[in-house]
């Protein structure tokens, strides 16, 4: 399941244990949308917890960490930022980029 999270609560993001996905997106945005299949895929098949962020309703979180440009994914591990990518990626990307970081 793929988690909306607003400005109060990231913090659930900075005290997760293991890999989790923060993704910045938009309603308006078509490549947001584009990713949204690949983010539910990720979550069923790896377990990994994905936080969805709209940036125009939680305009805190997106100043916070400088978003530019959508959408945005950060790869958290244990509460830190250990990556981050802008823009669509396939499924095998996230993948790859999983496998580095775990």
């Amino acid at each position: 399941m793929v988690v909306d999270i607003r400005n109060n609560d990231f913090s659930v993001v900075e005290e997760s244990r293991g890999l989790a996905i923060v993704d910045f997106a938009a309603q308006w945005c078509k490549p947001c949308k584009e990713m949204e299949h690949v983010l539910h895929t990720i979550h069923k098949d790896l377990n990994i917890p994905v936080y969805k962020v709209d940036v125009e309703a939680n305009q805190k979180l997106t100043s916070r960490f400088m978003i530019t440009g959508l959408p945005t994914l950060m790869f958290v591990k244990n509460g830190k930022i250990m990556a981050s990518q802008t823009g669509s990626a396939s499924l095998e990307h996230i993948q790859t980029r999983i496998t580095e970081l775990q």
